[in-house]
């Protein structure tokens, strides 16, 4: 019974995963090239979906098919909005 259970919830997981939309990228300060930890990147339709770039200044935001307007913003430097446009399992 636990087999199954484990073969199910990993099956379950490959399907979601095949189906998934991401924006993947790196911020950087543009006069210095170095990486900007802790920058927040915002759907600005929903502020409560959003992640933080990491250590490297990357980061990761799942998102549905569509378009969507992002919030790029870092304490003390001037926020910036992109709009991107995601289809089915793309990728960004």
């Amino acid at each position: 019974m636990i087999n199954k259970t484990l073969l199910s919830l990993f099956l379950l997981f490959s399907v979601i995963g095949a189906f998934s939309q991401s924006i993947k990228g790196q911020i950087t300060d543009a006069g210095t090239n170095q990486p900007i930890i802790g920058a927040y990147i915002l759907l600005t339709s929903d502020p409560s979906i959003g992640t933080v770039s990491d250590v490297n200044g990357n980061y990761q935001l799942d998102l549905s098919p569509g378009k969507h307007k992002l919030l790029f913003k870092f304490t003390g430097m001037t926020p910036d909005t992109l709009t991107v446009s995601l289809s089915a399992g793309e990728t960004l």
